[in-house]
Formats: structure tokens, sequence, C-alpha cells
């Protein structure tokens, strides 16, 4: 978000808050946020989504503490909250397709951040989106750099891509900084270097 804000909000009184999906619905629906975003949408009535982009999805880490790693072996760090009510067949916030394809799990996380800094420090490898380790590697030492890793057979071209979505209550107007906020989340997205 913090990349976002600096594209398209600089300088604007904005707060950031962090939900699960269903919940970031709720609070869209009652009023007590003005929009929010994600990949894994969970249906309320009072809310409409409005798809921004699509990014992509990649098993990322330290290649050389896992080079001779088989990818099904892997250890990867994973979202500790299931998700429940999703109209998608994803069942935790990384999306990772567990009916297609199993991982070997070692860590559980509420926080993105934490999967990072065990994948920055060579102890696991996650599943994240392709421009959150482009940013990561941006301001990283080099040594900590994350790279896109092997990835096992039931992980296809498909499987690896979401849909980016704001939440909005149901409105026919959209006012210029959701407009901007979309514009700015689909250059933030395509960041792959």
């Amino acid at each position: 978000m913090a990349e976002v804000m600096d594209r398209s909000l600089r300088g604007c009184r904005v707060s950031i808050r962090e939900a699960l999906p269903g919940a970031i619905e709720e609070a869209v629906a009652h009023g007590e946020v003005d929009l929010g975003i994600t990949y894994v949408p969970i249906p309320r009535e009072a809310v409409e989504y409005l798809r921004v982009t699509t990014l992509e999805m990649g098993i990322f880490g330290r290649r050389e503490m896992f080079a001779e790693t088989r990818a099904e072996d892997l250890p990867f760090c994973a979202p500790a909250i299931p998700i429940r009510g999703s109209i998608s067949p994803f069942r935790g916030l990384d999306g990772w397709p567990e009916e297609r394809c199993a991982r070997t799990i070692v860590y559980a996380a509420d926080m993105m951040q934490t999967g990072l800094d065990l994948a920055r420090r060579g102890v696991a490898v996650v599943f994240i989106p392709t421009f959150v380790a482009a940013l990561h590697n941006r301001t990283a030492q080099a040594r900590y750099a994350l790279e896109r890793l092997k990835k096992p057979k039931g992980l296809d071209a498909r499987s690896r891509r979401r849909d980016v979505t704001l939440v909005k209550r149901r409105s026919p107007e959209e006012d210029s900084s959701f407009k901007k906020i979309a514009a700015a989340l689909r250059n933030v997205c395509r960041a792959t270097e």
C-alpha cells in the first residue's frame, strides 16, 4: 500500500486498515472504510466489486538455500488463517490451489511480512504476488533478494493468476480518489523487476 500511496495519494490524509476477506466487505458495507482491496472476494449484498487488474503469483525464496530441494519439499510459510465463504476455490489468504497441488507447510503466519522475513533469511519460501517480490528486491540487500523458484507440476499458469478487486459500497458514483487508487494498483501490480 505504501507504493500505491506514494504513486497516487501522496500528501492525502489516508487511513489504511488490514482485514481478512469477508471483514473487508463488512467494513465497506457498514461505512467503516471507503473501499477495500482483495483478490479473494466474499460476496455481500451491500457491496460491489470492480476488477482492477490481474496479478501473477509465484514461489519465492533464496535460490542458494533451496537449489537442491525438490519443489514438493520446499518449506513454505503459509497464511495461518483460513478463508471462509469465498466464491473462489482458495482456502488460504495466499490463494494456493490446495485441491490441485500439495505443499509442505512448515510455518504458518498471520502477516505476509513474517513470511517475507522467513524467506529473506533463507528459512522458508512464500507464495506471493510477483510484484511484492519485485518491490522487496528494490530495497533489500542483494544477498536477501528473493528469486522465483521451481514450481510443482500442479501449479499451472491459470492457478497462479489472481484478479485484484476493489470493494466499494453499491453506488452509481465513483470519486476521483477511487479512480486514482485503481490506476495506481494497476501500475504497482505490473512491477516485476
